[in-house]
């Protein structure tokens, strides 16, 4: 564990790693975040990127980044905060691990957070005219009251594909038993 800190204390001097844990934890300053996520993919070898889930520390919102290296099968947790918890901004790591594309965008949909140099900040699961963000300590679920007439005017359309789709179910399943009863089965 000793080696892995001295390197990412090479590779950034502001960085704290905790090694008391079942695996390191790096906090880093976004500043200096988006050089050492470079580093460590480049230099170290932490060539996968399995999470990025956002976080609310009451004093601060952030991102957690699970990074696993393939071939020594090394895991680390880098946590980044984000210095303005009025108007939240990190680095996005997209251009080095693509699978943060996604990530990412579900971040800044429940958490606020927005990725500087992202190529797509829009929301992802929630509705664009939804007030808030939904995994913050201080949201208000008040803000988004049940807004029954779009419910209704889509209701139509939902209730026909439901019908298509549930015809088309029985259809299959009919099928699939009249299939079985007629083939025979092995003995056991």
């Amino acid at each position: 564990m000793a080696e892995i800190e001295n390197k990412i204390t090479q590779l950034c001097p502001q960085a704290q790693v905790d090694t008391t844990g079942e695996f390191p934890l790096v906090t880093v300053p976004d500043a200096q975040w988006h050089d050492l996520a470079r580093a460590l993919k480049t230099q170290l070898h932490y060539d996968v990127l399995s999470a990025v889930v956002g976080m609310d520390w009451k004093d601060a919102y952030g991102c957690v980044y699970y990074l696993t290296n393939t071939s020594t099968h090394e895991l680390l947790h880098v946590k980044v905060t984000a210095p303005d918890r009025e108007n939240p901004r990190l680095h996005s790591v997209v251009d080095l691990w693509p699978v943060a594309n996604f990530q990412e965008r579900e971040v800044y949909d429940f958490f606020g957070i927005v990725f500087i140099g992202h190529p797509d900040m829009r929301r992802m699961f929630l509705r664009t005219d939804w007030v808030g963000y939904p995994l913050r300590k201080d949201y208000d679920p008040a803000s988004n009251p049940l807004r029954l007439e779009d419910a209704a005017a889509g209701s139509r359309t939902r209730t026909a594909m439901s019908r298509k789709s549930t015809a088309r179910c029985l259809r299959t399943t009919s099928m699939s038993s009249t299939w079985a009863r007629s083939t025979p089965q092995p003995t056991v």
